[in-house]
């Protein structure tokens, strides 16, 4: 999941600059990791034999469901940028494995920081792993380095609590999972792939189940909660964005010919396509917007992501 000190030699991310890749950011990556020294999950989840994952968005559909103590459930739980968990925990349970973020996203208030948490970097552009040395090394933030709004200065984590996410997962969020354009391997021109979509694909790569939770806008409820933690309403947005679910409805996803080996073989529970894998289509968009809910799916709200399990490894979970 993570970058170790084996990083320069991983060609897929060797030959391509951020966010696709590490090239130009060799000695700021060297330096960091020379100082977080751990590059895995914990010893614990490492060590399990089925390993279940949630990744939790930030979408007003998970206000007043309840999903808490389900999402607690889960071994590791994965939650994007600054999206509080005190006060929310009904709905959003109290529990956060990773917390996977990029400066201008990162919390800036160091209390509201979860305990025995990972702090996952992941890193779209080369200022980015700038900011992480100094997190890092706990030097003075530079408000001139080319963020786009202001940024943390402090980070309550110990270097063996921080992590960098492998920008491998980028890749395959932008080009495999979703379909976006290549231009070359270089930014921009409408190919970064959201956070969200960016998390789920690292799960798919380390877990051997899957759910997502908190994803997708509802532009049929205006008065309806654009994120759970904010007074801030669907009406507010006039179109509907770039989301993982219009991303996933528009382009099929073939499991197997995902570059790096998957876990375990997925397959999306009590779909109609599940006997025909391996080797057979897996479309993420038809088992996460399917009409009717099915023994996986707790709360669904106007076709949009309260709770979904996505894909599972049979055998073992």
């Amino acid at each position: 999941m993570f970058l170790d000190d084996s990083f320069r030699k991983w060609a897929r991310i060797r030959e391509f600059v951020p966010p696709f890749g590490i090239k130009g950011q060799d000695n700021l990556i060297k330096a960091i990791l020379s100082v977080t020294k751990e590059y895995r999950l914990t010893p614990a989840l490492d060590s399990l034999r089925c390993r279940r994952c949630i990744i939790v968005g930030n979408g007003g559909v998970l206000a007043n469901k309840s999903l808490g103590s389900r999402i607690d459930d889960y071994d590791i739980v994965v939650r994007l940028n600054s999206a509080p968990v005190k006060g929310f925990e009904k709905d959003v349970g109290s529990k956060t494995t990773l917390r996977i973020t990029y400066p201008e996203g990162a919390m800036q208030r160091p209390e509201q920081y979860e305990r025995d948490s990972l702090f996952v970097l992941a890193g779209f552009k080369w200022q980015d792993f700038k900011w992480l040395k100094y997190i890092v090394y706990k030097e003075r933030v530079s408000a001139s380095d080319g963020f786009w709004k202001s940024v943390a200065t402090r980070v309550p984590k110990e270097p063996p609590e921080i992590r960098i996410l492998n920008p491998y997962f980028i890749q395959e969020a932008a080009f495999t999972l979703i379909g976006l354009p290549f231009n070359n391997g270089l930014m921009g021109r409408g190919n970064i792939p959201t956070l969200g979509s960016v998390a789920v694909t690292m799960a798919l790569h380390g877990c051997d189940e899957v759910a997502v939770a908190g994803f997708g806008y509802d532009m049929s409820t205006p008065n309806a909660p654009l994120h759970y933690y904010e007074t801030v309403r669907m009406s507010a947005i006039k179109e509907f964005p770039t989301t993982l679910v219009q991303s996933l409805a528009a382009v099929p996803v073939q499991a197997p010919n995902l570059q790096n080996p998957l876990r375990g073989l997925w397959t999306p529970l009590d779909h109609p396509l599940a006997p025909l894998l391996p080797g057979g289509p897996s479309p993420l968009a038809a088992w996460l917007l399917q009409p009717d809910p099915s023994p996986t799916t707790f709360t669904k709200s106007s076709g949009h992501m309260s709770f979904f399990l996505i894909s599972q490894k049979r055998f073992l979970c």
